[in-house]
């Protein structure tokens, strides 16, 4: 019972914010599920991994997604700027909480590498919604099969 409190997937309210705190991540406005990605995120951070797959690991594992659709891929021309596409979005809840992992993922890379653009795909009823940032945000709509 007491590794149950201590357990990242089983431990809700106070107990996830004991669990926040050994690895210094407030939990601010999440909700418990949303607090479990947060702290997942910062274990991995702290990890250290800044190549290609580490940064691969932190985001598939941290929010319990699939990692083949999601790429890192080297802007043209700059190589020292990535591109992350097809990061999906069955995780998010709100704009908070997508600003919240781009920001993990913009902190995440090696120390002379910018992240250019971060999308995000939700294929859920039907609709293929990639919204993602870069100097600008865009959204695409396209209705048909999942």
């Amino acid at each position: 019972l007491i590794d149950d409190v201590r357990d990242l997937d089983v431990a809700r309210g106070r107990q996830l914010d004991l669990i926040g705190a050994q690895y210094n991540e407030p939990r601010g406005k999440a909700d418990d599920s949303f607090y479990r990605v947060m702290i997942r995120s910062k274990i991995m951070t702290n990890k250290g991994d800044s190549s290609v797959n580490g940064l691969l690991s932190m985001i598939y594992l941290s929010l319990g997604v699939e990692k083949s659709p999601i790429e890192i891929k080297s802007v043209v021309g700059e190589p020292n700027t990535i591109v992350i596409n097809n990061i999906p979005l069955n995780w998010s809840k709100n704009e908070w909480e997508r600003d919240y992992i781009i920001a993990r993922i913009i902190a995440s890379v090696s120390a002379g590498i910018r992240v250019d653009s971060v999308s995000f795909m939700d294929r859920s009823k039907g609709v293929l919604n990639v919204t993602g940032l870069t100097t600008n945000t865009f959204t695409y709509h396209v209705t048909g099969g999942s």
